[in-house]
C-alpha cells in the first residue's frame, strides 16, 4: 500500500532502516575520532614531559634546586620556593620556554577539556534516549 506521496509503505520502512543505520555508524565514527585524537594527544603530553625531565637531568636543575632549598633551610627561608627557584635557574633557555608554554596552555586545557567531555556525554545521553524511544511502541 502507498502512502500520500506514492511511495510503497515497505520502502519507507526500509528507508526508515537504512538511516538508522547510517547515523549508528556515524555516531560510531565520531566516538572513533574523539578517541583517537584524545589518545593522539595523550601520547604527546607524555612526549613533552618526558623531554622536558630529560632536559631538567641534564642541565642541573635538580642539583641546582636541592643546593638552594639547603641553603633556605639553613637561612631559615622556605625552602620549596628557593627550591623552584633554583630549579628554573638550572634550566636551559628550551625547557624553560616549553616550562612557559605549558603555564599558559594548562589554563586553556582546564577549560576546554570538561567542555569536551560533556558535549561527547551529552551526545551519548541524546543517542542512548534516541535508541529507546525508537524500541518502545
Amino acid at each position: 500500500m502507498a502512502d500520500r506521496s506514492g511511495v510503497p509503505a515497505e520502502a519507507g520502512e526500509g528507508m526508515a532502516v537504512a538511516l538508522e543505520r547510517l547515523e549508528n555508524s556515524l555516531w560510531r565514527l565520531v566516538d572513533a575520532a574523539v578517541e583517537a585524537s584524545a589518545q593522539l594527544i595523550s601520547r604527546k603530553i607524555e612526549r613533552v614531559v618526558g623531554k622536558l625531565a630529560e632536559r631538567a637531568d641534564k642541565s642541573g636543575a635538580v642539583p641546582g634546586a636541592a643546593l638552594r632549598a639547603v641553603r633556605a633551610a639553613l637561612l631559615g627561608k622556605s625552602p620549596v620556593w628557593e627550591a623552584i627557584k633554583g630549579a628554573i635557574a638550572g634550566m636551559s633557555w628550551q625547557t624553560k620556554l616549553i616550562l612557559v608554554a605549558g603555564m599558559i596552555l594548562l589554563p586553556i586545557l582546564l577549560v576546554v577539556l570538561p567542555r569536551c567531555v560533556a558535549a561527547r556525554n551529552a551526545t551519548t545521553t541524546a543517542r542512548t534516549i534516541s535508541a529507546s524511544r525508537r524500541i518502545t511502541p
